[in-house]
């Protein structure tokens, strides 16, 4: 980090997934490859509550990475809004895959592209750097460590 009056302490990854319903996949196809999603597909875009653009979808194969930047069929800003449009077989979903995992464990959502998974993404904790830190911060960084770890309880489940 630039500023060197904070640290940035990694706690856990989250890694993204494509994925639609089988009823979708059944209507629309299910593309072997990201370039087939520009072809008669609806991707169901996350967009930024800050600026309301898209975010494209990513994909990475063999160490390349790539965006594949288009208009969405739909685009949503609220994360249960989002899973819900692609569970509701409104087209092509990336999210997380904590968010998404009863959907995927039942099968309402099927995951796709799974040869091009992105990198996972990294998730930090910053504070400011003091000679002390507060012993409540300190436990509460560890257990939130613990928790994207697998080691902790409650949520580490759904991630």
């Amino acid at each position: 980090m630039e500023d060197s009056t904070l640290i940035a302490r990694k706690i856990g990854e989250a890694t993204l997934v494509t994925c639609a319903t089988p009823g979708y996949l059944q209507r629309y196809g299910t593309p072997a490859s990201p370039d087939e999603l520009h072809h008669g597909h609806r991707l169901i875009s996350y967009l930024s509550p800050a600026s309301g653009r898209a975010f494209p979808f990513r994909f990475t194969r063999h160490g390349v990475s790539t965006e594949l930047k288009t208009e969405p069929h739909l685009g949503i800003n609220e994360s249960n809004a989002h899973i819900a449009a692609g569970e509701a077989g409104l087209g092509i979903v990336q999210t997380f895959t904590y968010s998404l995992k009863p959907a995927l464990a039942s099968g309402e959502l099927v995951e796709i592209l799974s040869a091009w998974r992105p990198a996972p993404y990294p998730f930090h904790v910053v504070y400011a750097r003091h000679r002390h830190v507060p012993p409540r911060l300190r436990v509460f960084i560890d257990w939130l460590a613990a928790v994207f770890s697998g080691r902790g309880a409650g949520i580490a489940r759904v991630i």
